[in-house]
């Protein structure tokens, strides 16, 4: 157990590195700034409670906790830096404070053991793998606002069954559901122009989709190992660009609805 000195204002980067035995930290209120992977790989360490005084973190901090169960964190912040939870297995839940408004890429990485997280209603964007390998987080609500969901956000949440995307989304990275195979049900954005390569890719529990009127371009292998879809319906007025292997794997049986 450590109990930081009351006056503390800044913890360092790489502070409590490796303390691979501690399992209780108490920080006091004069403390303002957690430096990058100031906890990173405490692998010991269960919960932490971070005061409202805190408005900084740096990248890492939590990285690697792998005991770590719960985190009550600063109402003050305004970001989750990237790889901030990144492997911390037995997380379970988190709030995010409603003040933040921008969440780095890798910030949940393979939290394995993520059932549910909350997406403020600020936050415009969601960074590269933000959420990869959350293999049990079921459901997620994104907000009315969101503008861009970049790469492989989603990949590998094998539990993931449903996810609705507000129509303020216009941007879409590569692989956002790739190997999401608990997934059948997506409702897309309808102002997003493109499918990017890998969107779907062994989406094996996926049995229709809508694709929306301003799509122009399908990437490769965006429905690849979709072994279950049987129907999809393409509303754009002109059949969207394919790129390779679009469709590889999927049911000879798979019926595309057009417009007449």
């Amino acid at each position: 157990r450590v109990s930081i000195e009351g006056g503390t204002t800044d913890i360092g980067n790489y502070a409590f590195d490796m303390c691979q035995k501690l399992t209780e930290i108490n920080i006091p209120p004069s403390v303002t700034s957690i430096g990058q992977g100031s906890f990173r790989n405490c692998t010991s360490l269960t919960s932490i409670n971070i005061p409202s005084t805190v408005t900084s973190f740096g990248a890492s901090t939590f990285l690697g906790c792998s005991s770590l169960l719960s985190v009550s964190l600063s109402g003050t912040m305004t970001s989750i830096p990237s790889s901030m939870f990144y492997q911390c297995s037995s997380l379970e839940t988190i709030q995010i404070p409603e003040r933040v408004g921008a969440i780095g890429a890798e910030a949940f990485g393979y939290c394995s053991a993520l059932r549910s997280v909350n997406i403020p209603s600020g936050v415009t964007s969601l960074n590269s793998s933000t959420f990869i390998q959350c293999t049990s987080l079921t459901n997620i609500s994104i907000p009315d606002g969101m503008v861009s969901i970049y790469n492989y956000v989603f990949s590998d949440c094998t539990s993931l069954t449903s996810v609705q995307f507000p129509d303020t989304i216009t941007t879409l990275g590569d692989g956002i559901f790739n190997n999401c195979s608990s997934l059948t049900g997506v409702v897309l954005s309808k102002n997003i122009t493109s499918i990017p390569k890998r969107t779907f890719e062994s989406c094996s529990s996926l049995t229709e989709i809508e694709i929306p009127s301003l799509v122009t371009e399908i990437g490769d292998t965006a429905f690849l190992g979709c072994t279950s879809l049987a129907s999809i319906t393409s509303l754009p007025p002109n059949p969207p660009t394919l790129g390779t292997n679009v469709f590889a794997n999927v049911p000879n049986t798979l019926k595309i609805y057009v417009p007449a």
